[in-house]
């Protein structure tokens, strides 16, 4: 992290950086912002892709640092590989999570700020809600999924979180009873 006697530091959080679609466009718009603001952040990923390949693809300059995170874990559980970075990310002012769907951070409260998109929150509440993961309500998926689920459940409680629409406020609202930006 790059910064000067007294200023603010930030990590984002974005698993997935190699497929570049909506989620990557509002993970380089937020690192477009921090730099604007004179930040250049941490980002935590799985599986990289550089600053160039992001600016050339959404025409946005952006500064940050990759900081790979292992070990690599099956299916669901890889995102859970983010707590061994707690020590790093406690460390920060600001943790913003830009994944796109709902990330697991159980040991959230331990960070002065985190910040979560969500958006969709449906999978998390009914996997069977949605086609792609249909399979995780059913045996012996779910045997697999629900401790995930309880970890990202979790999480809910300790996270700002910042709903994408209207819509997504609204569901978090009913469906878990938390509040949203």
């Amino acid at each position: 992290m790059e910064k000067g006697a007294g200023a603010m530091n930030a990590a984002l959080i974005h698993l997935n950086l190699s497929s570049l679609g909506g989620a990557e466009r509002v993970f380089a718009a937020t690192v477009e912002a921090l730099n604007q603001a004179g930040l250049v952040p941490d980002v935590y990923t799985l599986t990289p892709a550089s600053p160039s390949e992001i600016s050339r693809f959404y025409r946005k300059k952006v500064r940050f640092k990759l900081r790979l995170i292992r070990p690599r874990l099956p299916g669901v559980y890889s995102k859970l590989a983010l707590t061994l970075k707690l020590p790093e990310l406690a460390r920060c002012d600001v943790v913003l999570n830009t994944s796109g769907s709902f990330t697991p951070f159980p040991l959230a409260g331990t960070c002065r700020r985190y910040l979560a998109y969500v958006y969709n929150p449906y999978p998390l509440y009914n996997p069977a809600l949605t086609p792609e993961n249909q399979k995780y309500a059913r045996f012996p998926w779910r045997l697999y999924f629900e401790p995930y689920r309880g970890a990202a459940l979790k999480t809910l409680k300790k996270a700002r979180l910042l709903a994408v629409s209207s819509y997504t406020r609204a569901r978090l609202r009913v469906l878990f009873g938390v509040d949203s930006l």
